[in-house]
């Protein structure tokens, strides 16, 4: 599943700066910078599911609260960085056969979809996927993208969400009362620039 290109970090490679991971936070160190992990995303782990192990619960002491989150305490840290050199995956095998799963839902081969399902969760240590029908199989394959694809580099949910017009699910209760869910990112200054020349 972790088959595929990385991004490498070493702090320098001799020829020239080459910067760390910047991914990379102290493990349950205080932070006021740090990667930390949604409630609704742990809340969405299976009980046996491997997947869960990317996180670090923080000790009790170390828990991050932010006001800006509406009093949410942050209880686990992105865990899978255990030093500030360690390869950043550009893409896995992992997220390919998801997207194998996705585009096969799409073109109703949903057996064909469904047996790409069962590739990631048996490697995360769960049972078969039971579900049916498109809509149990395209939500399946989200639920599946959002724990095996959590913040790779980025993050996929947003983007997920607004290719189904379901951005209403992402969690309101954890955003600030000044924020917003954007239905599009805006466009670069440069190309509005360009365009008014």
């Amino acid at each position: 599943m972790n088959a595929g290109p990385a991004h490498s970090y070493s702090g320098s490679n001799g020829t020239g700066a080459n910067p760390f991971n910047p991914y990379f936070f102290p493990r349950d160190q205080f932070s006021t910078q740090i990667i930390i992990v949604h409630p609704n995303v742990l809340a969405a782990i299976e009980a046996g599911d491997n997947r869960a192990s990317k996180f670090l619960r923080r000790s009790e002491a170390n828990e991050v609260t932010n006001q800006a989150f509406l009093g949410y305490t942050a209880t686990h840290q992105d865990g899978r960085w255990f030093t500030n050199q360690d390869n950043v995956p550009i893409i896995r095998n992992e997220e390919l056969i998801l997207l194998y799963a996705e585009a096969n839902a799409q073109n109703g081969n949903l057996s064909e979809a469904v047996n790409a399902i069962n590739i990631v969760r048996a490697t995360a240590g769960l049972g078969a996927f039971t579900g049916s029908g498109n809509t149990a199989v395209i939500d399946q394959i989200l639920t599946e993208r959002r724990l095996s694809l959590w913040h790779e580099p980025i993050g996929h949910r947003w983007v997920d969400l607004r290719r189904y017009g379901r951005l209403s699910e992402i969690e309101q209760a954890f955003i600030a009362n000044d924020e917003a869910v954007i239905p599009q990112l805006a466009r670069p200054t440069e190309e509005v620039n360009w365009d008014n020349r």
